[in-house]
């Protein structure tokens, strides 16, 4: 817990494990959207910067470094 100008700060890290349904309603939520984007325009520029593998090989740089690649 942390406690900042007098409001305690706490952060359950297994908050979808708790929640699936609701976690998985979140998750399809913000998802999908992209999804249909990317499905009528591959070209879409508002998915630039989306893409995390390619041809096999981790390109996103935060998940390559997140993942220690």
């Amino acid at each position: 817990m942390l406690r900042r100008h007098g409001v305690i700060h706490y952060c359950v890290t297994n908050g979808p494990g708790q929640y699936p349904r609701t976690a998985s309603r979140a998750l399809s939520a913000a998802v999908a959207p992209k999804l249909v984007r990317l499905a009528r325009d591959l070209d879409d520029p508002t998915l630039a910067g989306s893409l995390n593998v390619a041809d096999g090989r981790v390109v996103h740089p935060a998940v390559a470094q997140a993942l220690g690649m």
